[in-house]
């Protein structure tokens, strides 16, 4: 019996012009589920950076880096508390590699070096870390959207779950921005649900749109009880043509659009004027005010970042498995982070930033607040193992990569040693799959190399070298990182 295939870019349209890409079916792919049935070509592999805006270490605690990074390295590392959820959703470790001992290099007085900076750390240490370079060119996830995105949906995505700057009389200033290209930043989506909508539903403009039309937008998509309602005609069809384990697979795709608006529609309708720097989109997690530089309160701060970054883990998710785009950033926090974090351990009382300066914030609070963020990280990487693609897993075709703000070391602002102003002893997380050409499931040492090598290896285990052959100021790809 003739195998009947499928276009991988079929989607299901609607009344509405509501459309739903599909995740890659068996029906799509070729007789081994190894290439795309209508064109023999590979399925095209997906890049995502999760960022921290925090260090791995306290000021003046010179024994904060041993309880971040293992002992040991090799294979079969035990993951520090501060990386333990690395051991849950399902034990990511053999996925995942951890690279220590990186280094963006700097100096004290005069011109940085190449790659490098001098200065004020939240503000001098940025552009190496994205770009590998003095100034801001374009970021990793740029370059690979550059070499991928074809036809794509969207060229790439940009999110950041933390909703404000939280700090009083100030703000952000770029600090929420990861992705840059040519010199340009490309802005954070801060709202989930404008998110939702743009990949899944009603477009809601992620910049600029006038209250009424979202707000219009936001009835609209009220009304209908599921986005999916619009498409039943044309997916009851679809579905009556699919092999057993793809109707099997499809059901799943449409089960986790549901969740998604479920989770939304859960969620309190924003109090404020604005939900966040993007025009208000509706029912989004309340944004509560900020804070004094240093001060607390429990009514403030936060504004349920914990649920933000889950379902942009969630969205991204989806829009890698269905080639809606291959470059996706989120920061869960932005760098100089004043997110409060109360809400992750009660016995915290300091924002994400000052727990790396207040004499009272323990080394212990700090490690809650990097394993808070890397619990992400973890839960993403087992979403994406978790979703079958033919012989492959959707994870096979991605690497995710966790990066921070700052390391463990001396800064040149000071004479300070630790310092969370520090940008030496890095340290990254880097997942992937069989697909990626990287060596996982290790814990590598990076040996004072800059954290753009590993960016690069990774850029190229996605795109190809011929692609990106270099990613700033580094030419060469972290050579302990390809298996």
């Amino acid at each position: 019996m003739k195998k009947r295939t499928m276009d991988r870019r079929k989607a299901l349209r609607g009344a509405g012009s509501v459309l739903i890409a599909l995740p890659l079916l068996e029906a799509m792919l070729d007789g081994n589920g190894e290439a795309l049935a209508q064109t023999g070509a590979a399925p095209k592999k997906c890049f995502g950076i999760l960022f921290c805006g925090q260090s791995t270490t306290k000021d003046n605690d010179a024994a904060a880096l041993s309880t971040f990074v293992p002992a040991a390295f090799g294979g079969g590392y035990t993951p520090t508390p501060a990386f333990a959820p690395l051991a849950l959703h399902g034990d990511v470790r053999a996925n995942v590699s951890l690279v220590s001992h990186l280094k963006i290099p700097w100096t004290a007085a005069g011109a940085a070096p190449a790659g490098g900076w001098t200065g004020l750390f939240h503000v001098a240490a940025k552009a190496p870390l994205l770009c590998a370079s003095t100034e801001y060119t374009t970021s990793a996830d740029q370059l690979v959207a550059a070499a991928l995105s074809g036809s794509d949906a969207f060229k790439s995505l940009q999110f950041c779950a933390q909703a404000s700057w939280y700090l009083n009389g100030d703000d952000y200033y770029g600090r929420d921005v990861i992705s840059y290209s040519n010199g340009s930043r490309l802005p954070q989506q801060h709202s989930p649900r404008a998110a939702f909508q743009a990949l899944f539903g009603t477009f809601v403009p992620p910049d600029g749109g006038s209250a009424t039309a979202n707000a219009k937008a936001q009835t609209e998509l009220t009304r209908r009880r599921s986005i999916l309602d619009l498409v039943l005609g044309e997916r009851d069809r679809v579905l009556k043509d699919l092999g057993a384990g793809d109707k099997i697979r499809l059901e799943k795709h449409f089960e986790e659009v549901r969740a998604l608006e479920r989770r939304l529609a859960a969620a309190p309708p924003t109090t404020t004027a604005t939900c966040s720097k993007p025009s208000d989109p509706g029912a989004d997690p309340a944004v509560t005010g900020g804070l004094d530089e240093g001060g607390f309160d429990v009514n403030a701060g936060y504004s349920q970042e914990f649920e933000r970054a889950r379902t942009f883990c969630d969205l991204i998710h989806m829009a890698f498995a269905c080639d809606m785009t291959h470059a996706a950033t989120m920061m869960i926090t932005t760098f100089q982070s004043h997110m409060l974090a109360h809400a992750i351990d009660p016995a915290i009382r300091a924002d994400v930033h000052e727990i790396g300066h207040l004499s009272d914030a323990t080394t212990a609070h700090l490690r809650k607040v990097i394993a808070w963020h890397v619990d992400h990280f973890a839960y993403l990487v087992d979403r994406l193992r978790a979703t079958p693609e033919g012989a492959n897993t959707l994870l096979d075709r991605t690497v995710l990569v966790f990066k921070q703000e700052g390391g463990a070391g001396v800064s040149p602002e000071n004479t300070r040693a630790p310092s969370t102003h520090s940008t030496e002893n890095m340290a990254m997380l880097v997942a992937g799959g069989a697909l990626s050409g990287l060596k996982l499931g290790q814990h590598i040492d990076g040996k004072q190399a800059h954290p753009g090598s590993v960016l690069l290896a990774a850029a190229q285990a996605v795109a190809g070298a011929g692609a990106i052959p270099a990613f700033g100021a580094i030419s060469q790809p972290l050579a302990a990182l390809k298996a």
